[in-house]
């Protein structure tokens, strides 16, 4: 974990722990960290919620997920969360379009194992949204109760008509608040061969594809209308306004699982734009 968030963390007296998981889908090992939430939910139930976080493109399981994890927690939603096959640090696994889409067969037996006392309830962030709900719409006997999608496009299809705009949004008052409290090493996103000892990619050395060709290949392949015609689980899906890359498309607009929020901002900027963090909570802790 991170180190100003795990002394965040400690210091309020909340519990961590984590590992590395030898993934059963692909070559390699991944690393995962679980925060158990010290705070009793509004709603009382047998079993508490943990919300399962998946990240998105090119950085790891904690890029700006503090202040929404925080509110989680606050909310006595415990958080399990994980690098995506050739992301993160310490992890050795490679990153491969067709073996990533069976990324729960080697997550969902770990999560079963240690948390069975919980009930799951999946968040995924860009790419791990598309990932994720690619996983539900193939899997009817899934163990989730609901999915939520941050800035989950159609398809990724990232050129400089849409990196310009989302890299001028760093001079937003969101960012450099998330900044100021949890420093510069945590807040800065690997783009390109920038910043990427902090945020590596290990990818396939046979592959002819460049990473973000890779990506684009693998969302055409999950395409998240298609997904989401599929799913039998309630379905929140939040979107920015200024977001080129994630728009909904017409034809999920009047699905009945599924409900939309729209906030003011851009594809990074979304996850740490403190308006969803009530909205995320609620809907975890309505259906659990």
């Amino acid at each position: 974990m991170h180190r100003s968030f795990h002394r965040f963390l400690s210091n309020k007296g909340i519990k961590t722990n984590g590992g590395m998981n030898p993934l059963l889908h692909c070559s390699g090992s991944a690393q995962w960290t679980f925060i158990q939430s010290n705070i009793e939910p509004k709603k009382s139930t047998v079993r508490k919620p943990l919300a399962i976080f998946v990240h998105g493109t090119g950085n790891d399981r904690f890029f700006l997920t503090y202040d929404l994890f925080l509110q989680l927690l606050k909310n006595g939603i415990s958080i399990f969360t994980f690098d995506l096959d050739g992301h993160g640090q310490k992890g050795s696994s490679l990153f491969h379009e067709k073996e990533i889409l069976n990324l729960f067969d080697s997550w969902l037996p770990l999560i079963r194992e240690q948390h069975s006392e919980f009930n799951l309830h999946l968040i995924g962030n860009s790419l791990g949204g598309l990932l994720s709900a690619n996983y539900l719409a193939k899997n009817t006997e899934h163990p989730f109760q609901t999915l939520t999608l941050l800035a989950t496009p159609e398809n990724i299809q990232i050129g400089k008509d849409v990196v310009l705009p989302e890299i001028s949004t760093i001079f937003q008052a969101e960012y450099y608040s998330y900044l100021r409290r949890w420093g510069i090493k945590d807040s800065i996103p690997a783009l390109g061969k920038f910043n990427r000892k902090r945020y590596p990619i290990r990818f396939e050395i046979s592959s002819q594809d460049h990473y973000i060709d890779a990506v684009s290949k693998l969302s055409e392949r999950i395409p998240l209308s298609k997904s989401l015609k599929k799913i039998d689980i309630p379905v929140l899906a939040i979107y920015g306004h200024n977001d080129f890359i994630a728009r909904p498309s017409d034809d999920i607009l009047h699905l009945n699982h599924l409900s939309f929020e729209y906030v003011q901002t851009n594809h990074f900027l979304l996850p740490i734009y403190p308006r969803i963090f009530p909205v995320v909570a609620q809907h975890i802790l309505d259906q659990n």
